[in-house]
């Protein structure tokens, strides 16, 4: 809930605050006199839709690809790196508006290809975001796998399981 006490001299209010797309889009103030319930009653039913107004943004925002992919070509909340035991993965992190919890998958290089593997991950990511692995947001994902060319060669060398495999 984005609802606090506001002071300004002598004059105090309920203010509802919600900050969405990098700027303010919803300050809303409720004097506390003459009944200071009544107010903050006021203050909370603007914050519950100030807050739906935002989530409705960012359950937009997920379905655009430029949304999720950064200046550098790569996804948003995609990374490759090793796992505990040394092995190479594509890791997926992301929040999501709807819950509270940060949403995590993995996939080993090991057990397909790497294409496959990163292939595989947009599959997920379409799974727990809402958005079918044929739709035009996951083609336009599976674009940037160019763009992990370096972290792969990176990974790879650190592993031995490459030149074993």
């Amino acid at each position: 809930m984005a609802v606090s006490l506001f002071t300004d001299g002598n004059r105090h209010y309920w203010r509802a605050y919600r900050k969405w797309d990098g700027k303010v889009q919803g300050q809303l103030y409720f004097p506390l006199h003459p009944d200071p319930h009544k107010a903050m009653e006021e203050a909370i039913d603007a914050d519950m839709k100030l807050a739906e107004r935002q989530r409705a943004f960012y359950l937009a925002q997920m379905y655009r690809a430029d949304y999720w992919m950064k200046e550098n070509g790569k996804i948003r909340g995609l990374s490759l790196g090793l796992d505990g035991h040394g092995r190479p993965q594509w890791r997926l992190q992301i929040s999501l508006p709807w819950t509270d919890k940060q949403a995590r998958a993995s996939r080993s290089i090991l057990a397909s290809s790497p294409l496959d593997a990163f292939q595989s991950t947009i599959k997920g990511m379409g799974d727990l975001v809402g958005f079918d692995s044929w739709s035009e947001l996951a083609k336009a994902l599976k674009q940037c796998y160019p763009d992990y060319a370096e972290d792969l060669e990176n990974v790879m060398t650190q592993t031995d399981f490459a030149t074993s495999a």
